[in-house]
């Protein structure tokens, strides 16, 4: 046989007995006080909206950083793709010269460096 799924709350508490009726309503009672003041409550906001634009802020400068970065790269390897071309082909080179130049060529086609 299977086994039992686990009971919900209702099956675990104690059985009760039946309720009477609804007794009259109080007096409403005194206007409850705020828990922070007006102040505290605009610095919790503006502490918030301070946090969030640090963010947001870091957000945009960590993009700016890499985006200028992959232009360091694409110098790089732009330069290695044009010696690599201007090179004569010589057969003896080996197979890992022949590997290194076909993926130099194709990391410039995947960072979309300028021809």
């Amino acid at each position: 046989m299977g086994v039992a799924l686990v009971s919900n709350e209702a099956g675990e508490r104690f059985p009760v007995g039946p309720r009477g009726e609804q007794g009259a309503k109080g007096a409403k009672g005194e206007r409850g006080e705020r828990g922070l003041s007006r102040l505290q409550g605009r610095a919790v906001v503006v502490l918030f909206l301070i946090g969030a634009l640090l963010g947001l802020a870091s957000l945009f400068w960590t993009s700016h950083e890499v985006n200028s970065e992959q232009g360091k790269w694409c110098g790089l390897v732009v330069t290695l793709d044009k010696a690599n071309a201007a090179a004569p082909r010589k057969p003896a080179a080996g197979t890992f010269t022949a590997e290194f130049v076909s993926e130099i060529h194709q990391l410039r086609q995947e960072l979309g460096c300028a021809p």
